[in-house]
């Protein structure tokens, strides 16, 4: 896939899950760029054929309000 048509997003990792991220992709001798589009093109392999639903997203939480005095 051509870099002009991707998109990037960050993502937050813990230190563990990062060094083991590193370790494992150096030890498949890619990046962990594409460590990561490879485990997402699994992780939403069944979604794309259409055999699991998209699931909703949950509901976000209503803000607390605060009375002024």
């Amino acid at each position: 896939m051509a870099l002009s048509t991707m998109v990037a997003t960050v993502i937050a990792l813990d230190p563990a899950v990062n060094k083991l991220l590193t370790r494992v992709a150096r030890g498949q001798g890619i990046s962990r760029a594409e460590f990561i589009r490879r485990q997402l093109d699994v992780a939403l392999a069944s979604y794309r054929s259409g055999r699991k639903a998209i699931p909703a997203a949950p509901a976000k939480p209503k803000r607390a309000t605060r009375k002024r005095s």
